[in-house]
């Protein structure tokens, strides 16, 4: 299984030690050159490795930890996002409401990354907790992802199947 993290900010570094606590390797990407943050993430450990985004993509699965305006730069990367996993990390948070319609920000996400499946997760932590390898609650209509994306080492909580889960 691979891991990329598109998006280097406080939540995306936070993410990026925790995967190196555990050392698994994981891709880190944003839509700057990997050598802008070559550095940071030397300073996190040797399992994480810079790459750009369109390296990044190829990933299993790929945690979005962007800013909300930036998710349709993210989402035109990949032709298709049929099929891949996509851990949304996103916060609307600064978004005027009346640009999201009413709407819940993941449904942005739904349709920017049509045809992904997608589990909304982590979002509601600040770095500094999510520093802290905490149990997290992740939801999404993909049942399989939710087992995948539970961190090494933790119990992963099986949730009964609502109607309008998918297989």
């Amino acid at each position: 299984m691979s891991y990329a993290i598109i998006g280097f900010g406080n939540i995306g570094q936070a993410l990026a030690k925790a995967f190196a606590r555990n050392g698994i390797e994981v891709s880190v990407a944003t839509t700057r050159e990997p050598e802008r943050f070559k550095a940071d993430a030397a300073a996190i450990g040797p399992e994480i490795a810079p790459k750009t985004l369109t390296e990044a993509i190829k990933a299993d699965i790929v945690f979005l930890a962007v800013r909300f305006e930036a998710i349709q730069d993210v989402a035109k990367a990949l032709p298709s996002w049929q099929g891949k996993t996509v851990v949304d990390v996103t916060n609307a948070h600064g978004v005027p409401p009346e640009e999201l319609s009413g709407q819940p920000s993941s449904k942005f996400v739904a349709w920017a990354f049509s045809g992904a499946r997608l589990v909304k997760g982590f979002n509601h932590l600040a770095a500094s907790v999510l520093a802290q390898d905490p149990a997290v609650k992740v939801a999404g209509e993909w049942c399989s992802c939710l087992v995948t994306v539970t961190p090494p080492g933790r119990r992963s909580v099986h949730l009964r199947r609502t109607s309008a889960s998918r297989r």
